[in-house]
């Protein structure tokens, strides 16, 4: 939702405002949906092991090409300030790396708030 939030640390703390409400989506891309976007899409087998894996090895561009074919955008990084309350989204990014587990499918990852 539009609303301000604390964002930097020590002197560089300052309050910054989103104007319009967004969301994030809780679960990560897929090869199968990623595919439907581009077929010549070739995941690392040694990381995807099946097509509920998430997406890897994507150039930004490639991403924001998905997500405007899904009708979405890709986040900011002030929009995961505002998602995490705290600014701590390496927790989220530590998530998204399978949790140094190895490769999982994405309905494995449990949604935390």
């Amino acid at each position: 939702k539009p609303g301000e939030f604390w964002m930097g640390k020590g002197q560089e703390r300052h309050r910054r405002r989103i104007e319009w409400g967004f969301a994030i989506a809780s679960k990560e891309v897929t090869v199968d949906q990623f595919l439907r976007f581009r077929r010549d899409y070739q995941p690392d087998q040694r990381y995807v092991t099946t097509g509920d894996c998430p997406v890897i090895n994507l150039l930004w561009y490639e991403a924001a090409a998905y997500a405007e074919f899904a009708g979405k955008s890709l986040p900011t990084i002030y929009h995961w300030y505002q998602a995490t309350g705290n600014g701590n989204y390496s927790e989220i990014l530590r998530a998204s790396n399978f949790g140094g587990k190895g490769p999982a499918s994405v309905a494995t990852f449990a949604i935390t708030t």
